[in-house]
């Protein structure tokens, strides 16, 4: 497997080799790396070393007017939810999910249930996800699979989330490496924290590990990561604002990461629901637990250059911080679009031509990360 770490036994804590030049956005920066020299004994107290709840990472109350005509709005989807689920929503930090999507993964387990889809290739054109969870944590996500470096920008921008994994890149390119970057930013990584997932012996290794989101939460308030940092909330309006009416049409959306094939991704606009419904590789794309087709409320095409580091294992590298074109799709329309990520903790955000934020629908957004080269492979009527 490319770049992955497949055993389910702890792994030794890695060091930065000497000499090793940090890359430009690392420098003038104060930030913690591990460099040889000494062991931690015991996997716990090197996870409460590296990774515990300093003052600057979190806060111990929500942050932020979120309660709208007495409920409480999702700060992922702006999804208005019951007073009730203040605390569910505000009161604790996302999880995150990195999830395989090669033809012998599928169907995955309760990504339905995310509030928030990453989609960006993983390796020789082969998409992976990233479900961010917050309203709602199944007892079954997966199958679970290895953190490339990339993602890793999108996990930090959310409020500092909890993310599991199984294995990670690992590169003597620091920018590649997913291991030394969740080492140097502190990134909360459940797999580094000493959390390994179960076995669906139905399903063949590597797309039969599971975890549970129930347990990954208890674990990561074992290693003192409860509570919640803020971060930059987007802007949602209702269904009925009709924004965008005058906006291309968008009901049949296709979206070639690299060659047609398995991993093309095709919407299909509802509008009776204004849900758009997702396909990959010509074919209905379902969750295996709850029988749906998978559908997003938004979907937005973000467009980055993708460059291979020419490492031992060919790891690609998506430039997700600065700035960049984007598609979002919104009531069966199409919006040309900017993106800007101003540093590694930023929330990427979204601008019209214009320069005015884009308003999404209160629902589940999906982002497909494509190559700017692969522009024109994307395409809509």
């Amino acid at each position: 497997m490319n770049g992955e770490i497949m055993s389910l036994a702890p792994q030794s804590a890695p060091t930065l080799p000497n000499g090793r030049e940090l890359p430009k956005i690392l420098q003038n920066k104060k930030v913690l790396i591990v460099v040889g020299g000494g062991v931690l004994i015991g996997l716990g107290l090197f996870a409460v070393i590296m990774f515990g709840k300093p003052d600057d990472f979190a806060s111990p109350t929500p942050q932020g007017g979120t309660a709208e005509d007495d409920m409480v709005v999702n700060p992922l989807n702006g999804v208005k939810l019951p007073l009730s689920e203040r605390e569910k929503v505000l009161g604790r930090r996302p999880i995150v999910v990195m999830v395989g999507n090669n033809v012998d993964a599928r169907p995955p387990s309760n990504i339905s249930k995310a509030d928030l889809v990453y989609e960006a290739v993983a390796e020789g054109g082969i998409t992976r996800f990233m479900p961010v969870f917050l309203s709602q944590e199944p007892d079954k996500v997966g199958p679970v699979r290895s953190i490339r470096a990339y993602f890793l920008y999108w996990v930090m921008e959310l409020g500092d989330a909890m993310v599991m994994h199984d294995g990670w890149s690992s590169s003597p390119v620091f920018e590649a490496s997913a291991i030394d970057l969740i080492d140097t930013y502190q990134v909360r990584s459940l797999f580094r924290g000493g959390l390994y997932g179960y076995r669906d012996t139905s399903r063949d290794a590597p797309n039969n590990e599971y975890i549970s989101l129930t347990v990954a939460r208890e674990h990561g308030n074992n290693l003192g990561w409860e509570g919640v940092r803020d971060f930059t909330y987007w802007k949602f309006k209702e269904d009925k604002n009709k924004l965008y009416d005058l906006k291309p049409t968008a009901a049949d959306i296709n979206i070639v990461f690299w060659t047609p094939g398995d991993y093309e991704s095709r919407w299909l606009y509802d509008p009776e629901k204004n849900l758009y419904l997702k396909s990959t590789g010509g074919v209905p794309h379902m969750d295996l637990e709850t029988g749906q087709q998978l559908s997003a409320t938004n979907v937005i095409v973000q467009f980055a250059k993708e460059t291979s580091v020419n490492d031992e294992k060919n790891h690609l590298l998506y430039d997700n911080v600065g700035s960049g074109d984007g598609l979002v799709f919104i009531d069966g329309k199409a919006i040309q679009a900017t993106w800007v990520k101003n540093d590694i903790r930023s929330r990427t955000m979204f601008y019209d031509l214009d320069g005015e934020e884009i308003k999404f629908n209160r629902g589940v957004i999906w982002i497909s990360v494509v190559p700017d080269r692969n522009k024109d492979q994307v395409t809509f009527n």
